[in-house]
């Protein structure tokens, strides 16, 4: 009985892309790789041809323009005539701000809360050795 071998790297052929198990998945990722790029190039390209076909273009020149909106909760001082640039920044700043508040609000009443709850459960133990005359 013979036994089947994947064959030695000097006897390359182009079938093995898909045969060999030390190739295929290679070349499974490779193709999808590449089809990968093609969908996204196709989309840029179309996409800028229909903007250009409508005589609209991408730009980033709306960053320097003032934003024109109020913001009505003051952590940093902030008014309509600011740049768009700037207020997004300030906006992240204040976002960062505020999840940082949360954060130390909820952690410390989650770490109140199981101490509290440790307390408790060393007190209904009968064999807790006195380990709770002080919170009782």
């Amino acid at each position: 009985m013979t036994m089947q071998t994947d064959s030695a790297a000097g006897n390359f052929r182009l079938s093995m892309l898909i045969s060999d198990t030390r190739y295929r998945s290679y070349t499974f990722q490779l193709v999808a790789m590449i089809l990968l790029f093609a969908s996204v190039g196709y989309l840029i390209s179309n996409l800028i041809f229909n903007l250009q076909t409508a005589g609209l273009s991408i730009s980033y020149e709306f960053l320097e323009e003032p934003a024109g909106y109020d913001i009505n909760q003051r952590l940093i001082e902030y008014n309509s005539q600011i740049h768009t640039l700037e207020s997004f920044s300030r906006w992240c700043f204040k976002y960062i701000t505020c999840c940082c508040r949360w954060l130390f609000l909820c952690n410390n009443f989650w770490s109140l809360s199981g101490r509290f709850k440790i307390v408790q459960q060393l007190d209904r133990s009968q064999n807790h050795g006195g380990l709770c005359r002080n919170f009782s």
